[in-house]
């Protein structure tokens, strides 16, 4: 399996929705000083935003398309303008590493392993530019 079918896979089950609600509750547990980011949010639309997101970073890697460089960083302005600090990408990078373990079970390879924590790096390299002043602006 690689980095685009283990992503259908998590998208075949309900479009995604157990994925990303498991996810949370992990990185809840995990990190419960990042619940403070998401008082305000709706969880069951957050998640449609996360799923969405592998998407886009599966896509990242796969096209390395400018466009979707700048929606990377998109994301990552509107984490900054929420107060979402440099130091907790980390966190969730390895929360999404450990659940998409989890979730793939035996499925889950050093192989894809490599593959998943390439891609989250980059992808979150792109996003923290957005922190960047003048970022978000097209």
């Amino acid at each position: 399996m690689d980095i685009k079918a283990s992503l259908g896979y998590v998208l075949n089950e309900s479009g995604g929705a157990p994925f990303a609600q498991g996810f949370y509750q992990l990185l809840f547990r995990d990190y419960p000083e990042l619940r403070r980011h998401f008082e305000q949010t709706d969880l069951a639309v957050q998640q449609i935003i996360l799923t969405n997101s592998l998407i886009v970073v599966v896509a990242f890697m796969e096209y390395r398309s400018k466009t979707i460089s700048k929606y990377l960083e998109l994301i990552g302005h509107r984490h900054a303008l929420r107060g979402i600090p440099h130091e907790d990408y980390p966190k969730f990078h390895a929360s999404m590493l450990g659940h998409l373990k989890d979730y793939l079970g035996d499925q889950w390879t050093d192989r894809l392993h490599a593959a998943w924590d390439e891609a989250l790096s980059e992808a979150l390299a792109v996003i923290q530019q957005g922190h960047e002043p003048g970022a978000g602006r097209y």
